[in-house]
């Protein structure tokens, strides 16, 4: 019996005898393409979040340590109280990367701001060594902007240890 089928062309024969079934069939297909179609841009969206979140954590660990050598030099000039010590370079690893900080989301941001603040703090220190302007003058403002880094700074590790935290990472 089942060996006289050929089930292309009774399928199609039996499709044409029953006039409301193609248009069901034609609509589940639609609804299926849709969901097949749903379902292949959450993974690809998933999966680009995954690759955006791994790019930050790469960044992250490049400037880590860094950022803290950094956060050291920072504390040194101001401890030391002089201008004529105080114009501070940012990490180079940092400025190399300053167009994919946006990875880093608030962290960096805070480093962009870390960066500005170090660039006016150098032109004010480069014035005033050219003015050979006395410590008491400009120190208070040199300090300040120093301050203003430092914080800076501080925001930014803060926000790249929870990036890197071990319990964040397993979670994903």
């Amino acid at each position: 019996m089942w060996h006289d089928v050929q089930l292309p062309k009774d399928l199609l024969a039996w499709i044409e005898r029953h006039p409301g079934l193609a248009s069901w069939l034609e609509a589940l297909g639609v609804i299926g393409a849709l969901f097949i179609t749903l379902y292949i841009a959450g993974v690809d969206r998933r999966e680009r979040a995954r690759e955006r979140r791994l790019r930050a954590q790469s960044l992250g660990l490049l400037l880590h340590t860094q950022l803290h050598a950094f956060r050291g030099a920072v504390e040194r000039a101001i401890e030391a109280g002089a201008y004529s010590r105080a114009a501070i370079w940012p990490p180079a690893a940092l400025v190399e990367h300053t167009d994919q900080l946006y990875l880093l989301g608030s962290a960096g941001g805070a480093l962009l701001q870390m960066i500005s603040t170090l660039n006016a703090n150098e032109t004010f220190v480069l014035e005033a060594l050219q003015l050979q302007a006395s410590n008491t003058d400009v120190w208070p403002g040199i300090r300040f902007s120093l301050d203003a880094a430092l914080t800076c700074c501080n925001e930014a590790i803060r926000e790249i240890d929870r990036l890197l935290s071990v319990d964040d990472l397993m979670r994903r």
